[in-house]
């Protein structure tokens, strides 16, 4: 049975989390996740550091594809072809890059904080 989004019935994948609507934010437990991640505009994805993995095989997409008004904290972003693609403002906050094909970040429009 898959949870309700809290802490005592978390939702069983990141997938899920994305799915909900409105404005989100997703704290992800240490592990690994596989994706590509497409974020929905208003997400704010908070890890546990670097044990926090969000990881894609395919070096033609991005890990991380982002509208704008998005943020990543406190995780780590494995493979693709870039690392995180944003077209619009983004965060980015103690996270590491590593392995990508293309390079970390690709900022399409907006600024990079963090």
């Amino acid at each position: 049975m898959n949870g309700d989004g809290t802490r005592e019935r978390p939702l069983r994948s990141l997938a899920d989390a994305l799915a909900r609507p409105g404005p989100k934010r997703v704290h992800l437990a240490a592990g690994r996740y596989e994706g590509p991640f497409r974020l929905p505009e208003g997400t704010r994805l908070v890890g546990e550091g670097s044990s926090t993995i969000l990881i894609a095989a395919d070096l033609d997409t991005p890990v991380v594809e982002a509208p704008g008004d998005t943020a990543l904290e406190s995780l780590a972003v494995e493979g693709g072809g870039w690392g995180l693609e944003a077209r619009g403002p983004v965060r980015v906050q103690a996270v590491t890059f590593r392995n990508q094909a293309r390079g970390a970040i690709r900022l399409g429009a907006g600024p990079l904080e963090g």
